[in-house]
């Protein structure tokens, strides 16, 4: 499930370029649809970039662990990207932004409900370090 409507057809096409017939995305929020998700599973579930913005972590990675068929998967970062704007959020608001959780509190939370998770540390530059500067 995808929200965001440029990352739906985003994902859309690739599956199609790539021939993936296989893989499916519903262009809304999770666990905010109004879709029946009792009965929405597959084989993997990932997501990424998710569970900085999540209150209620543990029901909604158990409730990830029940669609999954074989294997759900989150994708964090261990610096989460909104943090890296606080300085801007603090000019623009006026106040302090609130730390969001990186994969050190994302860990603490699995072993807590006692998930040993299968962490893999990609060395991939974050999207935004790659975008050219315009001066």
């Amino acid at each position: 499930m995808e929200p965001s409507p440029r990352i739906v057809g985003e994902f859309r096409s690739l599956a199609w370029k790539n021939q993936i017939s296989n893989a499916s995305v519903i262009p809304s929020s999770w666990p905010d649809t109004g879709l029946d998700t009792k009965n929405v599973s597959g084989d993997v579930v990932f997501i990424a970039d998710v569970t900085y913005f999540v209150r209620d972590i543990e029901g909604f990675i158990q409730s990830m662990e029940a669609r999954a068929k074989l294997r759900a998967m989150i994708a964090v970062w261990s610096q989460p990207p909104p943090n890296l704007s606080a300085e801007i959020f603090q000019l623009i608001y006026g106040e302090r932004l609130e730390a969001l959780p990186g994969y050190r509190e994302l860990a603490s939370v699995l072993w807590e409900m006692g998930i040993l998770p299968d962490v893999r540390v990609l060395t991939e530059s974050p999207w935004w370090e790659s975008v050219p500067q315009s001066h």
